[in-house]
């Protein structure tokens, strides 16, 4: 199972894509350079467990939460 997180980018650079439990526990992460502007990265969540999480995006000195909620 994939979703797709969408964000906008002011400059191109590195970005740091982490999942969290609410707690706050890292269940994944990941790296990825992206450009500037508009950007779409698929996410694979086959393997979370049916759960409330929070996705952090960070990078350029910023960062960003949203909340993701897995139902199967």
């Amino acid at each position: 199972t994939k979703t797709q997180l969408s964000f906008y980018q002011r400059k191109a650079g590195s970005l740091r894509i982490a999942i969290l439990t609410l707690e706050g526990e890292l269940v994944d992460e990941k790296e990825i350079e992206a450009g500037a502007g508009y950007y779409h990265e698929p996410l694979d969540i086959s393997s979370l467990p049916p759960s409330m999480y929070f996705i952090r995006v960070s990078g350029n000195d910023q960062q960003a939460f949203t909340k993701l909620q897995v139902i199967r």
